[in-house]
């Protein structure tokens, strides 16, 4: 096969490596692993050169789903358990596992990167709609394949034609575009398909006090690499590794273990809530303590994690066993005693290495920025539920049933029509979802705009006014904090959602879905923020099968121009919540040089060590000292400097 790819397409081209890859992955298997090594060498110099990569319909998820297959092969063939590991083997593992999160995410982020360094407004406008594009050529092939796929009687050749059509229109656009782009921009290709980073890029993207931990889990265990600060000694110095033979199964058992650890949604009381101090640390005691001698003297640990580690913040592992003792007075106070990892660093989160390294490529804004825009406690009208969520309930996703839909009759006869004729489809035979109304999150977003000295009649907008089309025309590059407190949903939350959305105010007179701000929506957004706030439930929750561990609400912000997203793994307790984001900005705004993952820390031990859950008379009735209600926000991107 390898021998008529290269006759077929050339010794270099992307289909000969693909096939050179499988045959590395053959030898590994025979043993012959000097002989796999070359191959593989051979491959992946062509298989993550950005030049070589494939364009329209093969730039699939099958393509991707083949090259992480080869690159697991080749990382356990580097550092894997059998492996004789040099320094230089564990830095080219280090690079190959950052290539495989890269595919996935480094889009999202090298996007807003590309626009801000284009130089002129202008010429930035120009770049955001090739990227546009070339989103919807990728929607396109995707509905043309599966057209194409059906049976013959359930083929639509109008729509064939349609989608043909489009396809063509916009490959001639792209084509004039990007001509005009690269004659205006000469460094536009170099940013465009940026090569991975290797450690010695990653470690001077690194600042003073900032440690690097990157865990890749696989089916043949876990690599876990780390990394201090500071660009002493040689190329490799400082970098540590360690493997793990756990199988993913035992991780998945741990991180479930956690997580219902933390589930609020049963109720808030302390007798209902026992923390899993055994997997918080046994976590930490198989992927952080082996490489602790190199992430332990900073202040401020940047993660790289993905499948179910993405779903646990680290904030809450446990650096100790030893249990807390039990102290007299509030129930859940002795969780103040316990190791918590949170007491060592502030902790930040990235989709991958190569995401750092993009971000703190753009210099910082001059630009002139109010401080805050927020939106909240949207009005849901006639879809809010009657089971509404009180002021110290959870800020959890409630949805209950109104009466049916009429039934929609389709027609389909644009290609445009395709791709929501699903949704409609769905939506012509379920029931109307309703949402519980969040009073609470009103106040929350009123306590960020006064800790930013904001003006709550121009900066914040709650109700009625709390609209997708509010966000939409708002001017958001000209605001450095932009926050959203409201239900954060993933596809099939609600019947027909395909991808992940913010539920705002519906538009008067219209069904639920006319009040989301869907993914798709974000991706549109132009904005030059420091920071978005998403202070609603599973805006950071990975379900643990990709190779990224950021939502895709997180990624979509990264690419409409935010160098940081603080999000929530799990449904926040309401007065907590407030509590925890009005200490953060009093710290983030006041404290010079305070960085944004060490405001988050310490608003985070505040909650922690010092406030109480009162009844409605203000009698305490336990301490906020256990991880659901300090743990769930995560901040995610460049953690400030």
């Amino acid at each position: 096969l390898l021998a008529s790819s290269i006759k077929s397409y050339g010794l270099n081209d992307y289909k000969t490596a693909e096939v050179r890859g499988f045959r590395a992955m053959a030898l590994q298997k025979l043993g012959r692993k000097d002989e796999a090594r070359k191959e593989f060498e051979s491959a992946i110099a062509v298989l993550v050169d950005p030049g070589k990569s494939l364009g329209g319909a093969e730039s699939s998820a099958f393509r991707a789903q083949r090259l992480q297959g080869i690159l697991n092969a080749y990382l356990h063939l580097l550092v894997g358990p059998d492996a004789q590991r040099n320094p230089k083997d564990t830095a080219e593992a280090f690079r190959i596992a950052d290539v495989v999160r890269w595919q996935s995410v480094q889009k999202a982020v090298s996007g807003s990167a590309l626009r801000s360094a284009a130089g002129t407004p202008e010429l930035g406008a120009k770049i955001k709609t090739l990227q546009d594009n070339e989103d919807e050529l990728q929607a396109v092939y995707k509905n043309l394949i599966a057209q194409r796929s059906a049976p013959p009687d359930k083929q639509l050749p109008t729509v064939i034609a349609a989608m043909e059509k489009r396809i063509e229109a916009i490959q001639k656009e792209q084509a004039q575009a990007l001509a005009d782009i690269r004659r205006q921009f000469p460094k536009y290709d170099a940013l465009v398909n940026p090569r991975p980073a290797d450690f010695g890029t990653a470690r001077q993207a690194l600042l003073p006090g900032e440690a690097l931990l990157s865990i890749y889990v696989t089916d043949a265990g876990t690599y876990v690499w780390a990394a201090p600060g500071g660009s002493a000694g040689g190329p490799d110095a400082g970098l540590q590794f360690h493997f793990s033979p756990k199988p993913k199964a035992w991780l998945a058992e741990q991180v479930k273990r956690l997580r219902d650890a933390v589930d609020l949604t049963t109720g808030v009381s302390p007798d209902r809530m026992k923390f899993d101090v055994e997997a918080a640390h046994a976590i930490y005691q198989e992927f952080l303590a082996p490489v602790e001698g190199a992430w332990a003297k900073g202040d401020t640990l940047l993660v790289v994690a993905n499948d179910a580690l993405g779903q646990v913040p680290f904030s809450m592992l446990v650096t100790n066993e030893a249990p807390a003792k039990a102290e007299p007075g509030l129930p859940l106070s002795h969780y103040r005693q316990t190791p918590w990892l949170l007491r060592k660093a502030a902790i930040s989160y990235l989709p991958s290495i190569s995401t750092l390294v993009t971000l703190r490529s753009v210099a910082s804004s001059k630009a002139q920025r109010s401080p805050f825009i927020g939106f909240g406690d949207p009005d849901f009208g006639q879809h809010t539920s009657a089971a509404s969520v009180v002021s110290r309930g959870t800020r959890n996703l409630k949805v209950s049933q109104a009466p049916k839909f009429d039934e929609v009759k389709l027609g389909i006869d644009s290609a445009d029509s395709v791709s929501t004729a699903a949704q409609v489809a769905a939506a012509a035979v379920v029931e109307v979802p309703e949402l519980a109304a969040l009073p609470d999150t009103r106040d929350e977003i009123t306590a960020i705009a006064n800790a930013l000295s904001a003006d709550l009649s121009k900066d914040t907008f709650f109700g009625a006014q709390a609209t997708p089309q509010s966000v939409i025309s708002a001017n958001l590059k000209s605001r450095r904090i932009v926050a959203f407190a409201t239900h954060g949903l993933v596809a099939g939350d609600l019947p027909g959602l395909d991808q992940p959305a913010l539920a705002l105010s519906p538009a008067p007179g219209k069904d639920i879905y006319s009040g989301l701000l869907k993914l798709e929506e974000v991706l549109k957004l132009s904005m030059d923020a420091d920071l978005v706030v998403l202070s609603a439930c599973n805006t950071a929750a990975s379900d643990g099968s990709g190779s990224e561990a950021v939502s895709g609400l997180v990624r979509g912000f990264f690419y409409a121009g935010s160098r940081s997203v603080l999000a929530t793994h799990w449904p926040v307790e309401t007065v907590s919540a407030r509590q925890l984001v009005t200490h953060l900005f009093e710290r983030y705004s006041k404290v010079e040089g305070l960085s944004r993952a060490k405001s988050l820390q310490r608003a985070m031990l505040e909650v922690l060590d010092k406030e109480v859950a009162k009844d409605g008379r203000g009698t305490a009735v336990n301490a906020y000292a256990h991880p659901a209600y300090w743990a769930p926000y995560a901040l995610y991107g460049d953690p400030g400097r």
